[in-house]
């Protein structure tokens, strides 16, 4: 992982470290995001599967949904090797996350779940775009970035056409429900990459280290990054109604401070 992209860069705590420190920590933050990566592509194959059951297996939609679930397979099976090359160990979710993926097996075809689908894949892809044109990094790690990005391209484009129609057709009560458990998604992103485990393996006070890395305003400025294209799709659908939606995107730490949602900006028009 590129060092700009490591949740203490920036801190004392930082710049105290040796540089294999601060290697060996990003290998690690690497690690723990590979394992949220393989629970994510786990959370997306339950609608793609679900998508299929109920289509005509002759259709474009059976079709592109099967080789969607065929893709995040294959995604799991490389972020699985690449986290043996990372770390002596993996860093699993917490039980109520991973609890959280059994549900969406059950979730209808909704908003909810095409936004979440793109919470995981626009800040993935993000990242990894950074990722892959960094030549600081090893040529392994880079091509894995590479591969995810080529191939989530498509997935991104479906579910920012699968999510517009699902806000079309819902309505306005559903909705708000709807905007405020995305919301309630968002608002947990910052802890993905705070790990106390992850700063105990790197020779870091686990919980001063977490917590000074979600008080890091360097941290706070790379999931503005992270989520730059995820905020204007979500404001795009009208995703970001709503006072109490707000505040836990800004909890998420990814809305910009000049932010104005869209229904705002079409009243002033």
């Amino acid at each position: 992982m590129p060092d700009r992209y490591i949740s203490l860069y920036g801190t004392k705590v930082f710049e105290r470290m040796t540089e294999e420190e601060k290697i060996r920590l990003g290998r690690l933050e690497a690690s723990a995001l590979a394992s949220w990566g393989i629970l994510a592509e786990s959370a997306l194959m339950h609608p793609m599967l679900k998508l299929a059951s109920v289509s005509d297996p002759r259709s474009a939609t059976a079709q592109y949904a099967l080789t969607e679930v065929a893709d995040e397979c294959r995604h799991s099976v490389m972020f699985g090797r690449q986290i043996n090359t990372l770390s002596d160990r993996s860093y699993n979710p917490p039980m109520i996350a991973r609890a959280l993926v059994g549900i969406t097996a059950l979730a209808p075809l909704s908003a909810t779940i095409f936004s979440m689908m793109l919470m995981v894949e626009e800040i993935l892809d993000r990242l990894q775009r950074q990722t892959m044109n960094d030549e600081t990094l090893q040529p392994r790690t880079r091509a894995i970035a590479k591969i995810h990005v080529i191939e989530e391209a498509r997935h991104i484009s479906y579910a920012r056409v699968a999510l517009a129609r699902a806000v079309e057709r819902t309505g306005r009560g559903r909705m708000a429900l709807e905007r405020l458990i995305v919301a309630a998604g968002a608002a947990v992103i910052p802890l993905v990459m705070v790990q106390p485990a992850v700063y105990r393996d790197a020779g870091l006070p686990p919980l001063r280290s977490a917590w000074t890395a979600l008080r890091n305003p360097h941290y706070h400025a790379n999931l503005r990054f992270f989520g730059e294209r995820l905020v204007r799709v979500m404001n795009e659908n009208d995703m970001l109604e709503g006072r109490l939606v707000q505040h836990l995107w800004r909890w998420s730490r990814m809305l910009p401070e000049d932010f104005v949602p869209q229904s705002k900006r079409t009243a002033d028009v």
